[in-house]
This record gives C-alpha cells, sequence and structure tokens, in this order.
C-alpha cells in the first residue's frame, strides 16, 4: 500500500472501474506517445483513458507510464474520470484553506476544490495540500472507494467547529467540522 502509484497502473484501474459499471469502453487503438511501447501491461487502459479525455501526457509525446503519481495529477485523474462518468465536476470545496495550491493551473485548482467538495481529498492539518508530493497506492485507494461510496450525503450536517490553529494578529488560523452523517472532514479558516 505505500508504494507510489503510477500514472500506468492509474488508468488501469481507472479502465476496470469504468467496465465493471458498464460504461463506454470503446476507444481508438493507438497513441501519440512514444514511450508506451504497444503490448505493453497497460496500453489498452491507456488508450481507452486518453481517447476519453482521463488521461493527458506531460506532452504531445511523453506520458511517463512508470513515473509515480502526484497528490495533483491523482486529482485531475479522477476528476477527468467523475466528469466521464457523466458526475458533475462543479468546484465546491473551498480551496483558500491549501496555502500551496495557488501557482497550480486552474483544472488543477478545480480538480482539488471538487474532491475537498466531495469529500474525497483532504489537506494536511499544516494548512498545505502538498500537490507535488508522490501519491501511494494506499492513497489512490482511498479516493476512489470514498468516490464510488453510494452513501455519500447529498447534504453534509456539521456540528460544533473545532479551532485546529489558533489565529494571531499576523497569521490566520483554522478549523474542523465533521458531518456527523457520513464523517466528511471540512476544513477552514479563521
Amino acid at each position: 500500500p505505500d508504494a507510489g502509484m503510477t500514472r500506468a497502473m492509474i488508468v488501469t484501474v481507472l479502465y476496470r472501474v469504468a467496465t465493471d459499471l458498464g460504461m463506454d469502453m470503446n476507444a481508438v487503438n493507438s497513441l501519440p506517445f512514444k514511450d508506451t511501447p504497444k503490448g505493453a501491461w497497460y496500453c489498452d487502459a491507456l488508450c481507452w483513458a486518453y481517447n476519453k479525455g482521463i488521461a493527458k501526457g506531460f506532452s504531445g509525446e511523453v506520458f511517463a507510464p512508470d513515473s509515480t503519481v502526484t497528490r495533483e495529477q491523482i486529482t485531475l485523474f479522477l476528476s477527468r474520470f467523475a466528469a466521464f462518468s457523466g458526475e458533475s465536476v462543479t468546484p465546491r470545496g473551498d480551496i483558500g484553506i491549501f496555502t500551496d495550491v495557488y501557482a497550480l493551473s486552474n483544472e488543477s485548482r478545480n480538480a482539488i476544490l471538487w474532491a475537498v467538495g466531495e469529500g474525497i481529498l483532504y489537506g494536511y492539518s499544516d494548512g498545505s495540500f502538498r500537490p507535488k508530493a508522490n501519491a501511494t497506492r494506499a492513497h489512490f485507494a482511498v479516493m476512489l472507494q470514498r468516490w464510488l461510496d453510494e452513501n455519500k450525503c447529498t447534504e453534509h450536517i456539521f456540528g460544533l467547529k473545532e479551532v485546529t490553529l489558533k489565529p494571531t494578529c499576523t497569521e490566520n488560523g483554522r478549523y474542523e467540522q465533521v458531518c456527523s452523517v457520513c464523517g466528511y472532514k471540512q476544513i477552514g479558516v479563521i
């Protein structure tokens, strides 16, 4: 579970989930990437994910299938997969709670906002998201399970705010609230 999740692994898992959910599996069996040999164990999955807009390369010719995904990338893959499956991926979280996401692309920030708003992914108690940190197989399994969970709340019921970092005259503080129905944790700025 603590091993890194590679880009080839993530498209393969999403491909298998899509198959199990009865999604459209038709795809052109060709890729523009020079680093993905035909016949590779992940080739069918990557062809499908690329043609459905779920997977993108680092450039027109580089996919880097053996590279470990980052927290930012894993969120992008999952948000694109959710959109492909027909789910709304409208951003609804509060990105202001994270101190390290402002330099990311709009697509990445929106994917993070969606994942946080859905309770799929959380940041760290120090106010960071750590978008460039490597994601493990366990990270992805938890995110996927949270996304697939059919018992998601449609409306969270929050109790009292618990202060996790007291504000000062010069620094913002942070609070957490937990949904009493599903356990979703909301983090906010004080």
